[in-house]
């Protein structure tokens, strides 16, 4: 048999606990809706340098009143909501995509792979030491270069990903709080 005191200290408790069980059936929700949306972007064949995917994480707020789900890239958003025409982005990024993605490989007649061996070399003014540049990165330069002016020129579409994941969570995330709520409450009594 309990005494009343301790009873009372239970009593107080239980909020503690409660808030607890809600927060790890959150955060299970959270690590679901993060593995949705990175299946939506490989179905979006969004995948071209893996950095969108791979800065996919979940964070606990620091109150541990609930969780985000962050995609820690800035092509994230632009995935999401699609660019609109107007400024020419950064080529940077895009050139990793196309070399990524192959697109300024050259070829010989037999239709073998060229090496991208250094054929072209440069000194620079800054350190005035000598670089050699290869013929396939100026190829791929310029086609991150027209990719980039074209992006600008015509933007892009949206390919939502993390908003579906989070919209076809929402139940999910419901009966998973509830299951531990339940569960905390059957074990508390005990």
């Amino acid at each position: 048999m309990r005494s009343y005191e301790d009873c009372r200290k239970r009593i107080r408790s239980f909020d503690k606990v409660i808030r607890g069980a809600a927060m790890r059936g959150i955060k299970s929700s959270a690590v679901n809706v993060l593995g949705d949306s990175q299946r939506n972007i490989k179905a979006h064949d969004s995948i071209a340098t893996a950095q969108l995917i791979n800065s996919g994480k979940t964070k606990s707020s620091m109150s541990g009143q609930y969780v985000d789900v962050i995609y820690n890239v800035i092509q994230a958003f632009f995935v999401e909501f699609g660019r609109k025409a107007g400024k020419i982005p950064p080529y940077e990024p895009i050139l990793q995509w196309v070399h990524k993605r192959g697109i300024a490989a050259t070829y010989t007649k037999s239709g073998r792979k060229r090496s991208s061996g250094a054929r072209y070399a440069y000194t620079s003014l800054k350190t005035r030491k000598t670089h050699k540049v290869s013929n396939y990165w100026k190829q791929a330069t310029s086609a991150a270069i027209a990719i980039a002016k074209s992006i600008g020129k015509r933007g892009t579409p949206a390919k939502p990903f993390l908003h579906p994941a989070l919209r076809s969570n929402e139940t999910k995330t419901l009966s998973l709080v509830k299951q531990e709520i339940d569960k905390t409450i059957q074990s508390y009594g005990k």
